[in-house]
């Protein structure tokens, strides 16, 4: 199977190419990002989706996030994400900590 949703990203600034590679046994989705090299760490938050439509062009109200992971060290790349669901599409969003700056990307496995 491998990806069979379609991942949308959208960055911002000082982090670049954000995106998502998915196993499907076990199932796992794994966020990758680049910088900026100068953020004292990240956060990455998960939600359900409420729509299929990309995250960047939803209207959809902020809420819903659950922080996964604690903060994660400066210099970190990648998280990955073993409590997903088969069948269900997510929203990630990162933060880089030291500028309160978000980037997303929507993922799920079917």
């Amino acid at each position: 199977f491998g990806l069979s949703l379609p991942a949308f990203a959208q960055t911002a600034t000082k982090v670049n190419q954000l995106s998502a590679a998915i196993q499907t046994s076990p199932a796992s989705i794994t966020i990758s990002w680049t910088g900026p090299a100068s953020a004292s760490g990240f956060r990455i938050y998960r939600r359900p989706s409420p729509s299929a439509v990309p995250l960047y062009t939803q209207s959809s109200p902020d809420t819903g996030w659950t922080q996964l992971g604690g903060t994660l060290a400066a210099g970190t790349t990648s998280y990955q994400d073993t409590t997903v669901t088969t069948g269900v599409r997510y929203d990630y969003r990162l933060q880089n900590i030291q500028r309160s700056i978000y980037a997303h990307i929507q993922a799920g496995i079917e």
